[in-house]
């Protein structure tokens, strides 16, 4: 959080808080000014949490979406917290 206050550009770059995964899918260069660079890669536990976990289901909604188990959660509305 830090690194924003102390940048030379101001903008709206959007980040993606990911580590340095081989496998990684998101794209993070449009704010390498901000001198951020992650640091653990998930390779590291592959092979553990294949053989504790399997491969993911390719037809699970969050196999192709960003989000994990909240991908097919219902979106809240205001409504909803009234209730």
């Amino acid at each position: 959080v830090e690194r924003v206050f102390a940048v030379p550009v101001l903008g709206c770059p959007i980040l993606f808080g990911v580590s340095a995964n081989d496998r990684r899918w998101a794209d993070n260069r449009s704010a390498d000014f901000l001198g951020w660079k992650p640091q653990d890669n998930a390779e590291a536990h592959l092979a553990r949490l294949d053989a504790e976990q399997g491969d993911p289901d390719p037809a699970a909604p969050d196999f192709h979406h960003i989000g994990g188990p909240y991908v097919d959660m219902p979106v809240m509305t205001d409504a909803d917290n009234e209730a």
